[in-house]
């Protein structure tokens, strides 16, 4: 639908599983007076981290997550949808075992670079994940205060491990390792220097399937469509 020779709107927008779009940016409030890290020793919400780093996460993916919406309200028509599909959690607890579980394992995969020498500790305690996994509650609540859509559809789904073939050639935890390197690589890179990627990911990997034989981790997806008011 055409406004006028420079703009326009669209029908529809969607983003298939790129989470880029809205992670959030890293919270100021995860730093003290003195630019260190409050998170010390890991790289992202943990049962050791203080409160506050779950609370700063939170707020700055409400406050990422509305001009987001914002922006994407000027190019879709009323009536227009749009769909998401982004990691989340089941509920207020930001422990959650189906996603935190990833970012405690590259904790503590750094650590163990750190132990042999490869990586500075301050390094890794100046380091914080780009990501948020949102509850269904923390989403419903910036769509309805931001104002230019409307739920269509909300649902959260438990992604089971894949038994496809290929499982037989590379395990389950390196083709986790490999999704999340192809996200964190840039950052990593930029913060490290490329040197430490495939010895973190080799580690980060095994440890990823190490778990995975404990017991059955299932991480959550929500998938939510919204519509143009």
């Amino acid at each position: 639908m055409i406004k006028n020779k420079d703009s326009y709107t669209i029908p529809y927008f969607s983003n298939p599983g790129n989470t880029d779009l809205i992670n959030p940016k890293i919270p100021p409030g995860l730093y003290n007076e003195q630019g260190k890290s409050i998170n010390g020793g890991t790289v992202h919400i943990t049962k050791t981290s203080p409160l506050e780093v779950s609370i700063a996460y939170s707020k700055q993916f409400k406050e990422d997550f509305f001009l987001f919406l914002n922006s994407r309200s000027e190019e879709l028509v009323a009536g227009g949808k749009m769909v998401l599909i982004l990691l989340g959690r089941e509920g207020p607890d930001h422990i959650d075992r189906g996603n935190s579980f990833l970012w405690e394992l590259l904790s503590r995969s750094f650590a163990i670079l750190v132990s042999k020498g490869k990586v500075e500790g301050e390094k890794v305690d100046s380091y914080e994940v780009h990501f948020y996994a949102p509850s269904k509650e923390e989403i419903e609540e910036v769509v309805k205060r931001e104002g230019s859509f409307e739920v269509d559809r909300l649902e959260m789904l438990k992604i089971d491990k894949d038994e496809d073939e290929d499982y037989k050639l590379e395990s389950h935890g390196t083709k986790v390792a490999r999704a999340v390197r192809s996200v964190q690589e840039s950052l990593i890179c930029h913060h490290f220097g490329e040197g430490i990627l495939d010895s973190l990911f080799e580690i980060y990997g095994k440890m990823i399937d190490e778990e995975m034989n404990k017991e059955e981790i299932r991480p959550i997806t929500l998938v939510l469509v919204l519509r143009k008011l």
